[in-house]
């Protein structure tokens, strides 16, 4: 099979491709091309705009249609896959993306031309769930502010009193999205000896220490709530005002999956009035995140630059996750079919 990969700044072109060569060895001849976004606000930026309007508003520079012409297959991570890239492609018959969602790609106009979708599920599930831990006790034990106090020359203040933080043992997580990066923070987090509630429509069989339950239910009992869904028209700002509004005053909201999952307005009013005590976020509408953005004043606040998934194993090692994928597909196990598999039988 005759494979393009497309590399970007966060993952090169031919570090994909060895990760290919390496599973799938002679089976495939792999071709490799390097998007040429060489600034990683303006790599960041582009990836924000797919997930916000899709990939079809991406002009592919005719050095990337040249490279593609006679694939078999497309693979990338973050360089959009449009429709006019797909017809270009005459003998495509498979496009794999280096990430759990598939946000980037023209996935229905894909399902028209009886073109397999690959996703790389999992591929930075580790990486997120440890983020979302490390970023849970930095804002709910003042972490980041007990440095800030030593680093301006004083030793404690008010705000770092011991008496308003809480051991992790006995309180309550809820999180909101139940697949592979869900589960590892749940499995993380009972590890603390926590009750873990979790809401997600879709779950199938869960952990005996996880119990489901509908998302007001979760809001209203959590002391901690943390953000795991997809994006999708459902899911949009599933955490608006009156979602919100349900949580306890002493609760917190953590997100490191979709920016488009919480009403950022309604968080910030929430925590500016003191209805929630406070959040940690690691992704924004808008990144990076504007100077005026009413989050950068907040005390009550732990803001990170959209870090949760960069480790080296998450991306050096999602390549030989898919081609490893695919063998499978390629070898009749029915668990690796494509994400429009469904599609592809109407």
């Amino acid at each position: 099979m005759k494979i393009t990969v497309i590399g970007d700044y966060f993952l090169s072109s031919g570090c994909i491709r060895e990760g290919f060569e390496r599973v799938l060895g002679e089976a495939v001849d792999v071709r490799d091309v390097q998007w040429d976004i060489t600034d990683r606000t303006q790599a960041q930026n582009q990836n924000l705009l797919v997930e916000k309007e899709g990939p079809e508003g991406f002009a592919c520079p005719d050095y990337i249609m040249d490279s593609i012409a006679d694939a078999e297959m497309m693979v990338t991570q973050f360089c959009p896959i449009n429709s006019a890239m797909i017809d270009h492609c005459k003998h495509l018959k498979a496009i794999g993306v280096l990430r759990g969602g598939v946000e980037n790609v023209a996935c229905d106009h894909a399902s028209d031309r009886c073109i397999q979708v690959y996703n790389t599920p999992g591929r930075n599930a580790n990486a997120v769930a440890d983020f979302t831990v490390g970023l849970l006790l930095t804002e709910t034990r003042n972490v980041a502010r007990g440095s800030s106090v030593i680093g301006n020359g004083a030793w404690a203040d008010e705000s770092l009193a011991g008496n308003r933080m809480h051991d992790m043992e006995g309180r309550t997580l809820g999180l909101i999205g139940l697949g592979n990066i869900g589960l590892k923070v749940a499995a993380r987090m009972h590890a603390f000896e926590m009750e873990i509630l979790a809401y997600d429509p879709f779950a199938g069989e869960v952990p005996d220490y996880v119990r489901l339950l509908p998302l007001d239910e979760v809001l209203k009992n959590a002391d901690y709530v943390s953000m795991h869904a997809r994006l999708t028209h459902a899911t949009y700002h599933i955490m608006d005002e009156e979602k919100i509004a349900l949580m306890k005053p002493d609760a917190y909201l953590f997100n490191t999956a979709r920016s488009g999952l919480i009403d950022e307005k309604a968080l910030a009013d929430a925590l500016r009035e003191g209805r929630i005590k406070g959040a940690g976020l690691d992704v924004f509408d808008r990144e990076p995140l504007p100077e005026e953005s009413p989050l950068r004043s907040l005390p009550n606040v732990t803001l990170t630059p959209h870090m949760a998934g960069s480790t080296a194993e998450a991306f050096t090692g999602a390549a030989v996750l898919l081609a490893h994928r695919l063998k499978k597909q390629w070898d009749g196990q029915q668990s690796c079919r494509p994400v429009n598999w469904k599609e592809l039988q109407q």
